[in-house]
Order: C-alpha cells, then sequence, then structure tokens
C-alpha cells in the first residue's frame, strides 16, 4: 500500500476566484482570532484543514461556513467550549486540532495541566462541575464527550449566559459532531 500523502498547499496567487473567495473569507477570521497561532506559511498558503477545504470548495465552503457559524454564535463560555473540542481532538488523534486548540484553551484560560492530562486522553482529576459535567460521567477523554443531563432544557446546572433559556444540545450535537466529521 503506498504512504498517505497530504494535500499541497495551495499559495493564494494560484487560486480560482472561487477559491480565492473561500479563502479570503478564513484569512479574515483568522487574522482577526487566531493571535499567535499558525494557520498559514509565509507565502500566504493556508495549512491544516483550511488547505483541504480549498482544495475541495464544494465541500470546504459548507464546511468553513458552519464553522464560521459555530466560532461567531459560540454559547459556551470559552473553556468549556476548548476543553469539549480538545477531548474529541485527543478521542480522534487530530493532531493539528490538538495543536491549534491547546493554543485556544490556554488562550480561554484552562488549566495547563488539565489540557496536558486531556491531550494525554485521560480525565483529569479536578475539573470544577461547569468542566466535569460537559464530559461522560465516569469517562475520560477514551470515552469522547457527550451531552450530559446538565446540557437538556431545565437542567440542574446552569454555565451558559444569563437571558432567555434555550435548548444547549442542538448546539452541543453540532459541536460535537462538526469535529466527529473533520476527522474523517
Amino acid at each position: 500500500m503506498p504512504p498517505m500523502t497530504r494535500l499541497p498547499v495551495l499559495p493564494p496567487e494560484s487560486l480560482s476566484p472561487d477559491r480565492r473567495d473561500l479563502y479570503d473569507d478564513m484569512v479574515e477570521v483568522i487574522d482577526n482570532n487566531f493571535g499567535e497561532l499558525v494557520a498559514r506559511r509565509d507565502d500566504g498558503a493556508l495549512i491544516g484543514p483550511f488547505n483541504a477545504w480549498l482544495h475541495f470548495p464544494q465541500f470546504g465552503g459548507p464546511a468553513w461556513a458552519f464553522n464560521k457559524s459555530l466560532w461567531e454564535h459560540a454559547v459556551l463560555p470559552a473553556a468549556i467550549h476548548q476543553l469539549v473540542i480538545l477531548v474529541t481532538a485527543a478521542k480522534f488523534g487530530a493532531r493539528y486540532e490538538i495543536h491549534g486548540h491547546e493554543y485556544f484553551a490556554r488562550r480561554a484560560g484552562l488549566a495547563e495541566h488539565k489540557i496536558a492530562t486531556i491531550v494525554a486522553g485521560e480525565r483529569p482529576s479536578d475539573l470544577n462541575h461547569d468542566e466535569g459535567s460537559r464530559l461522560r460521567h465516569g469517562g475520560g477523554a477514551e470515552s469522547g464527550c457527550a451531552a450530559s443531563r446538565d446540557d437538556l432544557p431545565g437542567g440542574s446546572h446552569d454555565v451558559w449566559p444569563a437571558g432567555p433559556r434555550r435548548s444547549r444540545l442542538p448546539g452541543r450535537m453540532l459541536l460535537d459532531g462538526r469535529h466527529h466529521a473533520q476527522r474523517f
């Protein structure tokens, strides 16, 4: 069996107009939100999932629109959001996603030892209630993440922004599903 190869990167000057529009939209979000996380080479070519989305814009465009929408309309507190992403990325061994979201988790204030434990595939022993309620009770990262009873409308604990009560389960399902889908 031949070795698995990666897709060649696409420098911006080589992009067709439809790919360039997608590239420009991704770069705007990256430049405004990714801080020191490297998502582009020096020549401007995107790396990681962004490059793959440019290779297949018929899939990459919708994938980017979905990811961008989840970014812009996040309802989980930032540290919890990153914890959930890291658990899922660790479960599937998604190295670029782990690398990127370790950065975002640090920036959101998740403790370094919790990040390292999650990435190692274990459940940190000192999760606070809000963090622990986002992971399946009794399991670590090897169990993946699942909606807990606290994610259901009327759950006993609310770590969500103040305001009208709304169902949190669809957002969690989309967040979990996004990371499962990106792995394949």
